[in-house]
């Protein structure tokens, strides 16, 4: 180690004064002045007065002792940067889950369903896909029914209602129908978007009637049991002219994915409509 030569110098031994073995003045041991325990004090080294993290500049060491200073710095950025990639690992998963739930919410609301048409056979209908069974009375007759599977379900592709079963009962009065459409959304699971609706197909409703050369008196909101389940519709009261007693229908339905059923039943009053349905519907496989 070369140190930098002074002007008052005067040890030929590369030392400073009085001291023949090369450390500073007064000091037998090589370290700095008026320290027996090579400790700096007054160190002409460089390296700061009681400090206790480095050793005194000049002195070729071989290794460094950081300072506590240096490792908690060294701690603080780890843990940040680990904190980093939980962040970054919770962040992705939440919007994972987000994106699940949404998407899975979109196919409820959305999604098609495969339907399955409903078959009618000797007095009795069954719809699978609403899981409905239509048992007619010995006064029922079935006027119309559908038959043919595929073309009912090009034409419920087109928008269209397809009535699959209606009957008519000429003794009591009373005619009974169950229609399908489909709709553009699962109505069941946007209960928001079912008062809408209901809303729409009330006015559309009194608008066909009127069509039809009925004059409606009223129609409100109605609820009904029908196959176990809650239904709700309108009940409806009119008159037709030429007919001296007024009329009353009954509409309720039911939703499942993207389809909607429709029980109808028309009759001489609104319970005798109600007895209608309750009386020939019921849970398939009951």
């Amino acid at each position: 180690m070369q140190l930098k030569s002074d002007d008052n110098d005067i040890n030929s031994s590369g030392g400073q004064g009085n001291n023949t073995y090369g450390g500073p003045a007064n000091n037998n041991y090589g370290g700095p002045a008026n320290n027996s325990y090579g400790g700096p004090a007054n160190s002409n080294y460089g390296d700061p007065v009681n400090t206790n993290y480095r050793e005194p500049a000049g002195l070729n060491m071989d290794y460094d002792i950081p300072s506590p200073v240096s490792y908690a710095k060294s701690a603080v950025q780890n843990t940040t940067g680990m904190t980093k990639v939980i962040i970054f690992i919770m962040v992705a998963l939440v919007i994972g889950v987000v994106i699940f739930v949404g998407l899975d919410k979109y196919k409820k609301l959305y999604g098609k369903a495969e339907y399955i048409p409903g078959t009618y056979n000797d007095q009795e209908f069954k719809n699978e896909f609403f899981e409905i069974k239509i048992s007619l009375g010995s006064n029922y007759e079935a006027k119309k029914y559908a038959y043919d599977a595929e073309a009912e379900k090009k034409t419920l592709e087109s928008g269209q209602l397809v009535t699959e079963l209606q009957a008519e009962n000429q003794k009591d009065i009373a005619i009974i129908a169950f229609s399908v459409q489909q709709t553009p959304y699962n109505v069941a699971e946007s209960s928001t978007k079912f008062d809408k609706m209901l809303d729409t197909l009330k006015e559309e409703f009194k608008r066909e009637m009127e069509s039809q050369g009925i004059s409606v008196s009223s129609i409100e909101r109605d609820t009904i049991t029908l196959a176990g389940e809650t239904c709700e519709g309108f009940r409806i009261t009119g008159t037709m002219a030429g007919v001296p007693q007024s009329l009353s229908l009954v509409q309720y339905y039911t939703f499942k994915a993207n389809y909607m059923g429709v029980y109808s039943a028309s009759a001489t009053s609104e319970s005798k409509a109600k007895e209608a349905l309750t009386s020939s519907i019921s849970k398939l496989g009951n």
